[in-house]
């Protein structure tokens, strides 16, 4: 039975609706697709962007013994970042008051960093414990010692040293070492000197310090500023009650030495457990 012509044409208008619908789903999901592609382009483009910044470096010239403010600079600098303006501001100056005013800050040097602050995650991690962020720029608290206390219109974080040798005992430890050691804690020293246990000044410390072992050394300053010495301190000397910093149970740790209770050299020898373990490799 043949079909009439009507009847042929609608089925031939059905196919070609069909066939369109179909071609105008496929282009509409493409278009979709590049869509999501540049979007995904455009993302990773904008996450790769460093992140732009701009800092102000608050400081006392004046104050020569102040920490430096490069190293925070310098860490900045490596991270996916792009300054785009940067300067220094002397306190004295009629910005440099304002900004303290306005950020109420206490220590100096400081530094002040706005722009994109959480653009990038890793560069925005670099404020969590180091400062806070008000009205979207970020003030650094932590300057690290010395720094200059406004309040106080004093310098905090001085820090002297007086190492303490012994001149007979040819084999002991160098008592210098404790320079490098500090330095790697982060604890600048700004006055320096050696005294000989055979020296009046040298005798005079053993006797007030009650000191029995040599080499050794002795902190004086403004060591409070520094917390992490203090609780390493406690683990191989003493706090005294003007607040001396004397190094005694960690001498025994730095290599030979003299027990002045028995006038004796001691040479340590190496640990039990590590005796074994270098035996058992």
């Amino acid at each position: 039975m043949k079909l009439n012509f009507s009847v042929r044409q609608m089925i031939f208008g059905l196919a070609f609706v069909l066939i369109l619908a179909a071609t105008l789903i496929g282009l509409a999901l493409n278009l979709q697709s590049v869509s999501v592609i540049n979007q995904k382009d455009k993302s990773a483009k904008e996450a790769e962007r460093p992140a732009e910044l701009s800092i102000t470096a608050l400081v006392d010239s004046n104050c020569l013994e102040c920490n430096s403010l490069k190293p925070w600079i310098d860490a900045i600098k490596t991270k996916n970042v792009k300054i785009t303006s940067e300067k220094t501001v002397e306190i004295s100056s009629q910005e440099g008051k304002d900004l303290i005013a306005k950020f109420q800050i206490a220590k100096i040097p400081s530094l002040i960093i706005s722009g994109e602050l959480i653009k990038d995650q890793e560069v925005s991690q670099l404020w969590q414990n180091l400062g806070e962020i008000i009205d979207n720029q970020f003030v650094l608290r932590q300057t690290g010692a010395p720094y200059l206390d406004l309040a106080a219109n004093e310098i905090k974080g001085l820090v002297k040293i007086t190492l303490l040798t012994d001149k007979n005992c040819a084999d002991c430890y160098d008592v210098t070492r404790h320079l490098a050691i500090l330095s790697q804690l982060g604890i600048p020293i700004v006055n320096r000197q050696i005294l000989d246990s055979s020296d009046n000044d040298g005798k005079k410390l053993i006797r007030d310090y009650q000191i029995k072992l040599l080499p050794t050394l002795i902190l004086e300053g403004d060591l409070a500023v520094y917390p992490t010495l203090k609780n390493i301190w406690t683990q191989v000397g003493t706090i005294e009650s003007n607040g001396a910093y004397v190094f005694r149970t960690g001498v025994t740790q730095m290599g030979v030495y003299r027990d002045l209770s028995s006038g004796k050299i001691v040479k340590p020898q190496p640990a039990t457990n590590q005796i074994n373990t270098q035996s058992n490799q």
